[in-house]
């Protein structure tokens, strides 16, 4: 089974969801020439670039809730081989470790299971 942790659909939805909580400047390149919002620069620009630090903090939380329900979702159809279980759980920390992760407590709850 093939798992893509990032498409375009993933994306559509994560600007959805926040555009509902943040203003349009947090996530959009906002180009005055134009009057418009880009995800993205377009190709044509030449003008300066900058980079949206405010839109990282947010893709750094809308993967995390990813994650977390792809490794509950994991954990969940492991739970019919007791040693793939075991095993997962011995390779979770691992994982974790290489991420950055705000909130410990679902990890917590992942690893008593």
């Amino acid at each position: 089974m093939e798992i893509q942790l990032w498409t375009k659909g993933k994306e559509e939805e994560f600007f959805r969801t926040y555009l509902k909580r943040v203003k349009p400047e947090k996530l959009f390149y906002y180009l005055k020439e134009e009057e418009l919002y880009y995800a993205y620069y377009p190709k044509s620009y030449k003008g300066k670039k900058t980079t949206l630090q405010s839109r990282n903090t947010l893709i750094g939380e809308y993967t995390e809730e990813c994650v977390q329900k792809l490794l509950n979702n994991i954990v969940e159809d492991s739970s019919k081989e007791p040693q793939f279980k075991k095993c997962l759980k011995a390779q979770i920390p691992e994982l974790l470790s290489t991420l950055y992760v705000k909130n410990l407590d679902w990890v917590v709850t992942l690893l008593q299971i």
